[in-house]
């Protein structure tokens, strides 16, 4: 039986959109923990202190920018 294979290419316009999309969120995220002056209550169950709270926006800029990271990651693959 004869194999055929079809190479994955990862669609390069998605990719680019992934990463100023998640870029976008770490700059809002980061202006957010940047002037954040106030705690934070996520459904009731746990409380941020305004130190808590600018620490979690902080922490949430961090991880969107890792994931804008990677979307760069992707496209810089796909074109190689």
């Amino acid at each position: 039986m004869n194999e055929i294979r079809i190479p994955y290419r990862q669609n390069k316009v998605l990719s680019i959109l992934i990463a100023l999309f998640f870029g976008a969120c770490a700059v809002h995220m980061g202006e957010l923990a940047a002037t954040n002056d106030r705690g934070l209550i996520l459904n009731r169950i746990v409380e941020f202190s305004t130190q808590g709270a600018t620490m979690f926006y902080w922490v949430i800029s961090m991880a969107t920018l890792a994931m804008s990271i990677a979307g760069v990651a992707v496209f810089i693959a796909s074109v190689f």
